[in-house]
């Protein structure tokens, strides 16, 4: 039975987080080192196209098998992608939801700067010079 990343999310965060910052940051933190990362966000957006083997990333991406298989472990760890063995291969796909909640947590600051820009914008109206 494999390890939750939830559950191992929650031991580190009881062994290393500072006191200050709340799991849900540390684990956003995560999720943006998984995607700053070129070759992640590579394969990211190769599997939009559909579900592929690390074999067919290695090929289409130009990158060894022992780093596209980082890759994928690192993106299966933050919830980004899904492996599915079939016989000897292993079918890795996105987990929409993962990139859902992303949106919805940056949505917020699409509101904010919205209403931000809408108030410099009415300021401006006001004080052309």
């Amino acid at each position: 039975m494999g390890e939750s990343p939830i559950l191992n999310s929650w031991i580190f965060a009881n062994i290393f987080l500072d006191k200050n910052i709340l799991l849900k940051e540390y684990i956003c933190m995560d999720t943006f080192t998984a995607l700053a990362e070129p070759s992640r966000r590579a394969i990211i957006e190769h599997l939009k196209q559909g579900p592929a083997t690390v074999n067919t990333l290695v090929i289409e991406l130009s990158i060894s098998q022992p780093m596209a298989s980082k890759h994928l472990k690192m993106l299966r760890d933050v919830g980004f992608v899904t492996m599915q063995p079939q016989g000897q291969r292993r079918w890795y796909a996105l987990q929409h939801q993962a990139f859902q909640e992303l949106e919805e947590w940056l949505g917020g600051f699409q509101r904010y700067w919205t209403e931000e820009l809408d108030a410099l914008e009415r300021f401006l109206d006001k004080n052309p010079d």
